[in-house]
Formats: C-alpha cells, sequence, structure tokens
C-alpha cells in the first residue's frame, strides 16, 4: 500500500497547486522533508522566521540594478 498523501493519477494540476499552496501557509514538521530545518522551526521559529526571509529576498524577490540585468 502505498503511503498516505502520495500523489495519483487522479489528482490534477488544480488540486497540486491547492496542496502546495496548502503546504506552504501550514507546514508539517512532523513529517519533514529536512530534518534540522523542522527541528529550528519547532525550537527557535524567531531564527527560522529570519532566515525564510532572507532565503526569499535572496532567491524570490527581483532585485534591481544587479549584473544579472545587464545582458
Amino acid at each position: 500500500m502505498p503511503p498516505k498523501g502520495t500523489w495519483s493519477p487522479a489528482s490534477n494540476l488544480s488540486t497540486l497547486l491547492i496542496s502546495i499552496r496548502l503546504l506552504l501557509a501550514n507546514p508539517n514538521p512532523e513529517d519533514p522533508l529536512l530534518a534540522d530545518v523542522a527541528r529550528e522551526y519547532m525550537q527557535q521559529r524567531s531564527v527560522y522566521l529570519h532566515k525564510a526571509a532572507a532565503f526569499t529576498q535572496q532567491y524570490a524577490m527581483k532585485s534591481t540594478g544587479t549584473s544579472d540585468e545587464a545582458a
């Protein structure tokens, strides 16, 4: 029997995107992909949030005036 919560062919793109959005809004640290990140999330929330904001700024926000844009 496959593990609970696995993808099935009956899932569609809309269901997949809703599932991703829900996991981002409500992470499940009891079943983590990265145990050290889940531990930080549960035990040092302020450190976790600071790192999450830094990663978001670095990798998900468009910065202006960088050399990446000069092509």
